[in-house]
């Protein structure tokens, strides 16, 4: 009896490290690293199978070769994980289409143009979802002129044609191009899903890195000021217990509401907490506190709101910092002041803010 408890007891525990060393390395991962990894391996299975089956016309020897060239791109991304780079996709395309075209080269069977034709598509997905549009489209375009001129100029003279030429390369390109539009699309799809806030639409704290980083780096480029804004609704509280979570939410997106129409395009709005936000405006900070003034005197909820303008080489978590101190000392400085809900004048809650706005 001791020795079966013992066992389970083994059982358990090898089970725990398992999902835990499973855990940890699905940390170490991104989902390039293990796309990328998952990539190389269908197309290797690809060369596994013709080996498999011994087609004459294939050579072991050069499908022995290549398949541990394959396995490198498999393993790779896999050891290095989220350092596996961008690049090293590109290499392992390039490389894939030397094999494609060398393989076509060799064999005079037609169902090598139907193993490039199968790879296409996957190689479109694969550019459409990682590599920006400009990218993906130069390196699909030249694996597709790659295949073209094989076929078309090529081709070594008596090979048999699972398809007329025209026509395998014209279900090539058809198929690649949706691919590659497919992927693109629900590469955006799912991005925005993962970095907006799904109750107001804002971006949350990873979209405000990301897409922030992104705005910061061209203001810099252009030399233009950015100032970044954060907000904090004053008795957020009060809001929800007169009239419930759902007046709470409806504050928080109609305020969101607001702010992205004041924008218009030319600013981010994030929320970075339960009711506190960041706006980033390509503004001077006067600039920006002028703007965020009028915005507030027609407003139906107040909130109060600290302004940093970026410094020269300073970084998005520093600017925030500094933004987050003029906040707190606003907040101080409005400290008794109630908030109001959508029914109370707004001319009220232009005079509980004028303190705030005036030391400013």
């Amino acid at each position: 009896m001791m020795s079966r408890r013992r066992a389970s007891d083994t059982r358990i525990t090898l089970r725990e490290r398992l999902r835990a060393a499973y855990a940890r390395d699905a940390y170490r991962q991104s989902q390039f690293s293990i796309v990328s990894a998952i990539f190389a391996a269908t197309l290797a299975v690809i060369l596994m199978v013709d080996y498999l089956v011994g087609h004459p016309h294939i050579e072991r020897v050069a499908v022995a070769i290549w398949m541990g060239c394959y396995a490198l791109f498999v393993i790779a991304p896999l050891v290095l994980g989220r350092r596996y780079p961008g690049w090293a996709g590109l290499v392992f395309i390039a490389y894939l289409t030397f094999w494609s075209v060398f393989s076509l080269a060799r064999t005079n069977h037609p169902h090598m143009e139907l193993n490039v034709l199968l790879e296409a598509p996957i190689v479109a997905v694969y550019l459409g979802w990682f590599y920006r549009p400009a990218v993906a489209r130069i390196v699909l375009g030249l694996y597709l002129l790659a295949m073209t001129v094989f076929v078309l100029f090529l081709r070594p003279p008596g090979a048999e044609h699972a398809f007329s030429s025209e026509l395998t390369l014209l279900y090539a390109v058809l198929i690649a191009g949706f691919c590659l539009e497919t992927g693109r699309h629900l590469s955006r799809r799912a991005e925005q899903q993962a970095i907006r806030d799904p109750l107001t639409g804002a971006l949350n704290r990873r979209g405000l890195a990301l897409v922030g980083g992104r705005l910061l780096s061209r203001a810099r480029r252009a030399r233009r000021a950015v100032t970044l804004v954060a907000i904090d609704f004053d008795d957020f509280k009060a809001i929800n217990d007169t009239g419930g979570h759902a007046a709470g939410d409806a504050a928080l997106r109609e305020s969101v509401a607001l702010w992205s129409h004041e924008l218009e395009g030319d600013g981010i709005v994030a929320r970075t907490g339960g009711d506190e936000f960041a706006l980033l405006i390509p503004a001077d900070e006067r600039e920006a506190g002028e703007r965020l003034a009028a915005l507030s005197a027609g407003a139906p909820y107040a909130w109060s709101w600290g302004l940093a303008e970026r410094r020269p080489g300073e970084k998005l978590r520093e600017l925030m910092r500094r933004a987050d101190v003029e906040l707190y000392r606003a907040k101080e400085r409005s400290v008794g002041r109630v908030g109001r809900s959508a029914a109370d004048s707004p001319i009220e809650g232009v005079r509980a803010r004028r303190p705030i706005l005036g030391e400013w």
